[in-house]
């Protein structure tokens, strides 16, 4: 098993990739999360795994709740600009596509 190498740094900055997303990515992510809650897995551990917490699961089944499918697809949250200057987000994209081993 391979662990525990990334610093707290390196470990946010890869976090912050991995919840960003074009719309169809988030909305898959949202019917994958449903589909999970509906076999009884808590809100918790649907979140785990995407890195997303279990507040935001709520949120989604609660949109889904309201408005179905439809609910899942709008989203209205603008964002935010990345804490990283833009040579912070060229380095880590170099080492992001820089080949393992």
């Amino acid at each position: 098993m391979i662990g525990g190498f990334l610093t707290a740094e390196e470990w946010q900055a890869l976090t912050e990739l991995a919840r960003d997303g074009l719309a169809e990515h988030r909305l898959a992510r949202r019917a994958n999360g449903l589909v999970l809650l509906d076999r009884a897995m808590s809100c918790d551990e649907v979140g785990r795994v995407p890195l997303i917490d279990d507040d935001t699961i709520r949120t989604w089944h609660r949109l889904f709740e309201k408005d179905g499918v439809d609910g899942l697809a709008e989203f209205h949250y603008g964002g935010r600009i990345s804490p990283l200057s833009l040579d912070q987000q060229a380095t880590l994209t170099a080492l992001v596509a820089k080949p393992c081993g």
